[in-house]
């Protein structure tokens, strides 16, 4: 069979229509090509400016031991991208991994748990809008020295790794602001101000650094739960080494044994109170009280072996003479020890 005139024409024109089109797709704003795609958006070769904003949704634990914050929070994240302009009315989307994205990393992470958007959004004029959210224990730097009546700054950084300043530069976004959740899962922190700033940070010398976004938080310890559980509990420790000056030096093994108890107590509050902190190179408001409350107790202890020894040798008024004073003066001691350790 011939085939009609023109026939092989006909194919060879739907051939060339079809290669045609096909090149003016892959040209079009909305189906830019591979290779600029996986390219940092730049114009002019600037550097590419990265906005952010998130929502601090719960902060779950502040766990002092290890110096650690558990968190959950969710960063939005946004740039333009000029090869990813189209003619569309309504944003299209992307593939994470089919475009450039900045790469956003928690910079003093320990163990944390990242959950990407799997749908970038691109508004027509390219702007490209990106979703992360992030679940975990951030690592702190806490100063302990007023525990438990201190204050902390509770940080997150994030940072763009392996983009140079002159690259990738993180700022605020201008438009829409971050936010906290008015409520924490912590019962015994709370948050009293927040802020956000983005500055470069200079690793060394001769290294370019990177830019960083980080997120500080004012935090408040609630020391109720202290005073409540050991500090109210050490008072009347001391109070019952106190009652040792009302005991007749005849009774000297009655006074040494209350003593005695006194001081194994403080002991086991001092263990307990290591459970829960670092190993830190200073004293604590709360070690000074536990110290300073040793002290007081040896001192009662030590009182108690010195009447008993003067009754013992025929000098009673003088040992009652000294439990008469040292009732007063283990008293003024006691409130300059709780003024010294807990209030100035």
């Amino acid at each position: 069979m011939v085939p009609e005139k023109g026939y092989y024409l006909r194919w060879a024109l739907a051939v060339i229509a079809f290669m045609t089109a096909n090149s003016l797709s892959s040209k079009s704003p909305l189906n830019p090509p591979e290779s600029l795609l996986s390219q940092r958006p730049s114009v002019n070769d600037e550097a590419t400016e990265v906005f952010i904003n998130f929502a601090l949704v719960d902060i779950h634990e502040v766990i002092d031991a290890n110096q650690l914050v558990e968190i959950s929070l969710v960063v939005f994240i946004s740039w333009k991208d000029p090869s990813l302009v189209h003619s569309g009315k309504q944003s299209i989307h992307y593939a994470p991994e089919s475009i450039w994205t900045p790469g956003l990393t928690i910079f003093n992470a320990s163990q944390i748990n990242k959950e990407e958007d799997r749908r970038l959004e691109v508004t027509p004029d390219g702007i490209v809008h990106m979703e992360e959210v992030y679940r975990g224990k951030l690592y702190q730097s806490f100063n302990l020295k007023d525990f438990p009546l201190d204050k902390q700054q509770l940080r997150i950084t994030l940072v763009s790794p392996g983009n140079r300043p002159d690259e990738v530069i993180l700022k605020q976004h201008p438009k829409i602001a971050s936010r906290i959740s008015p409520k924490f899962s912590l019962p015994d922190w709370s948050i009293e101000n927040w802020s956000v700033e983005s500055y470069l940070l200079q690793f060394t010398e001769d290294a370019p650094g990177r830019y960083i976004y980080n997120i500080t938080l004012d935090a408040h310890r609630s020391s109720r739960y202290y005073f409540l559980k050991v500090i109210i509990p050490l008072v009347l420790i001391m109070g019952m080494s106190w009652l040792v000056y009302w005991i007749h030096p005849s009774n000297v093994e009655t006074q040494v044994g209350m003593g005695a108890t006194s001081m194994l107590s403080l002991i086991a509050f001092r263990f307990t109170i290591d459970q829960v902190l670092p190993e830190i190179p200073y004293l604590t408001r709360l070690d000074m009280f536990i110290l300073l409350s040793m002290v007081m107790v040896f001192s009662s202890l030590a009182e108690s072996v010195t009447t008993g020894h003067l009754f013992k040798h025929g000098r009673e008024k003088l040992a009652i003479k000294i439990d008469s004073y040292g009732r007063w003066i283990y008293l003024i001691l006691l409130l300059g020890v709780i003024l010294f350790s807990l209030v100035l």
